[in-house]
């Protein structure tokens, strides 16, 4: 039924993206950064129909309370070298101990304790709007919503994945082309109501 589709499980996954020329068409300026991106997603299997696997965007500034982005400053980008858990030096090495310490407790090291998507963390991201916001009361099952629940400030959203042992999080999508993730057009008393189950 399908006459062009392919099993990326069958095939060397490599040779596939490369025949895709994706990256290629992307370095030559053929597509935007946003659809390259984009395009990384989809062939990692995430999708915007599955919360627990919605695609992923990189923070890309560092510097949110600063009214000018200069281009010859690199304080005003994150480090797309690294992944946002080893972005603070300090949290980092705190990691990496907890994991030298599992290592001589024969435990099973890990690095982080989330991951950098998760359902929470996409609802949270979309809590202004429905039917996130409807899935986000069912997520809390019955309890209030927190302030930490969501964005309230880009730049401590920012400080909290950098700093926080718990938020690893990268961004979403929507943070690049819909601006009613910012608002609530649902007015929806995130302060004062109670979620039900």
């Amino acid at each position: 039924p399908l006459p062009n589709a392919v099993n990326v499980q069958t095939v060397d996954f490599y040779q596939y993206f490369q025949k895709m020329s994706q990256t290629e068409r992307w370095v030559n300026g053929d597509i935007s950064n946003f659809e390259y991106i984009m395009h990384l997603n989809v062939m990692s299997g995430r999708t915007f129909n599955d919360l627990t696997q919605y695609p992923l965007f990189p923070w890309i500034l560092s510097l949110y309370d600063s009214n000018e982005i200069s281009f010859k400053n690199k304080e005003s980008f994150r480090d797309l070298t690294k992944p946002v858990g080893a972005l603070d030096n300090d949290r980092l090495n705190v990691l990496l101990k907890r994991v030298a310490n599992m290592k001589d407790n024969n435990e099973q090291p890990y690095l982080y304790d989330t991951g950098s998507s998760y359902l929470s963390a996409a609802c949270s991201y979309l809590l202004r709007l429905e039917p996130f916001t409807s899935e986000y009361v069912s997520i809390l099952s019955g309890n209030s919503f927190k302030k930490e629940d969501f964005i309230t400030s880009i730049s401590e959203s920012y400080k909290s994945v950098t700093k926080k042992f718990d938020d690893y999080r990268e961004l979403i999508p929507e943070f690049f082309f819909m601006p009613e993730v910012f608002l609530n057009l649902n007015h929806y008393d995130f302060n004062n109501e109670q979620t039900e189950t």
